[in-house]
């Protein structure tokens, strides 16, 4: 994954040398995300590690998202809503169900019986389902192509985002103040090989700056094609 990053540089030095061919410099931006998000998840990792369990899932949900959401902000600021409305459902899809999904079959090679945290798998699948209940509400709505639909998507949608918002601080608070120890595992992890939290956030503020600069170069990319 290291030799990756040298996609980085070139990813770069393609929007400068190559502005009039935008596949190019897109297909170079895509590639060189590859590893800068590899490395925004591990250095995220070592951060968490310093910080707790609770604050270091919270990292962990949050960081290991920051790549998608500095893209799609950078083409929400370009106008590309399409885009950014197929990045969503990407997301959703690959988090909800190829990511669970992988996650169950690689650990089911070498551990035949996964233990996991029963209460927090209860209440992460009822918050799944409020979501898949918010965003059903929103699409049923979007579906019914009549005049009234079209008044009504505009204010139901940000209606139904903040419910949604206050819904998971609501679910923050419960799990990382109020109930935290329900959420507690015993660590087995080895933490030997773990970078100082100096390091970590060094590398993390890094990589999330030149996230930023090549979701720039790619948004801009899109918007020639």
């Amino acid at each position: 994954m290291k030799w990756l990053t040298l996609l980085v540089p070139i990813a770069i030095g393609v929007s400068f040398v190559f502005p009039d061919r935008p596949l190019l410099v897109f297909l170079t931006a895509v590639l060189s995300l590859i590893p800068l998000a590899a490395f925004m998840g591990e250095s995220t990792e070592h951060v968490a590690a310093h910080v707790g369990q609770s604050i270091g899932g919270l990292l962990n949900a949050t960081f290991g998202n920051m790549a998608e959401l500095i893209i799609l902000i950078a083409m929400l600021s370009r106008g590309l809503h399409e885009v950014v409305l197929a990045g969503i459902l990407g997301a959703i899809l690959v988090n909800g169900l190829l990511a669970s999904g992988l996650s169950m079959l690689v650990g089911g090679v070498k551990h035949h019986i996964q233990e996991y945290n029963r209460e927090s798998s209860r209440d992460l699948a009822t918050l799944l389902i409020i979501a898949v209940f918010g965003m059903a509400v929103i699409s049923v709505i979007n579906m019914r192509q009549t005049d009234s639909a079209a008044l009504v998507m505009p204010e139901s949608s940000p209606i139904v985002a903040g419910l949604l918002l206050a819904g998971y601080v609501m679910y923050l608070v419960y799990s990382m103040k109020t109930h935290k120890d329900l959420f507690e595992s015993p660590r087995t992890e080895d933490e030997e090989d773990t970078w100082s939290l100096k390091k970590a956030l060094t590398v993390l503020s890094v990589v999330t700056l030149l996230v930023v600069w090549v979701s720039e170069i790619l948004s801009g990319a899109i918007e020639q094609v």
